[in-house]
């Protein structure tokens, strides 16, 4: 009987061997069929592939690319609705279902569907993610800005998506927000100096935005006063010497850093003629 059952093992394990390697191909096959352009064929391959194997994720990946590409919007949902029915816990997909709404014009269902998964799926940061930066890719800014401050409460970190927000809005020209997400990035996560400090710069290469960068600025070193060095080098990028020395000596010196930084600027300063 040992021997019987060891037989029924092989032969079972050659089998999905056979079976497994016959996908390969075809799924191969199909992959050739797409570089020269027979869609139609490769669409069919990909298909009767997932009939017999519903869990198989190149086949469901490529075929869901071909009608994204085609703008098939009806055949993406279907068969991203499908792939749900068997794989419930693909929350890229379920994600990935509101995106082809949404493109297809049914901005209600799409909402829905994130809604949903905001109620449901919000388990650590990483969903938290993944559905901030699908609200962020669709202009969903309300959602999105819900979204953090329950991510912020939840976590109980005030900065939060502190870094994504304030390139979000600073990439659409918003350049208040921007901002107050930067000084809230630096009042939490002081490590992020140098990275906001180059950011704002960044920003205030449009001359429009000074007046806010210096007001917003100054009234934050109230609450921090290492805001002063961004201070102290918006200043200097925009030519207020004066201002900006000012700012560099209430800074005052307390180690070699600050040592090494007032030696920095006074170089600079010579370089621009003004000692």
């Amino acid at each position: 009987m040992r021997f019987f059952y060891i037989i029924l093992i092989a032969r079972f394990l050659f089998g999905q061997d056979q079976i497994f390697e016959e996908r390969n191909l075809s799924f191969a096959k199909a992959l050739a069929m797409e570089k020269n352009n027979d869609i139609e064929n490769a669409i069919q391959i990909y298909e009767k592939i997932l009939k017999d194997d519903p869990f198989n994720q190149p086949s469901y990946f490529q075929l869901k690319n071909i009608y994204n590409k085609n703008s098939d919007y009806k055949s993406a949902i279907n068969l991203i609705n499908s792939w749900l029915e068997n794989n419930p816990h693909d929350l890229q997909s379920e994600l990935a279902l509101g995106e082809i709404y949404f493109q297809s014009q049914q901005k209600e269902s799409a909402l829905k569907i994130w809604e949903r998964f905001e109620q449901n799926k919000l388990s650590n940061k990483t969903t938290y993610r993944l559905l901030f930066h699908t609200y962020a890719r669709f202009g969903q800014i309300n959602q999105m800005e819900s979204l953090v401050k329950k991510g912020r409460t939840r976590f109980k970190e005030p900065h939060f998506f502190a870094i994504d927000l304030a390139n979000y809005y600073q990439s659409r020209q918003t350049f208040d927000r921007s901002l107050n997400e930067y000084l809230i990035l630096i009042f939490n996560q002081p490590q992020f100096l140098r990275y906001a400090t180059d950011r704002i710069l960044v920003m205030s290469d449009d001359t429009t935005n000074h007046f806010l960068i210096d007001s917003t600025l100054n009234a934050a070193t109230i609450v921090d006063p290492s805001v002063r060095s961004i201070l102290s080098s918006f200043y200097y990028k925009t030519g207020q010497f004066n201002k900006a020395f000012y700012e560099y000596k209430i800074i005052g010196i307390n180690n070699q850093d600050d040592v090494d930084q007032w030696l920095l600027f006074a170089n600079n300063l010579r370089k621009e003629d003004q000692n």
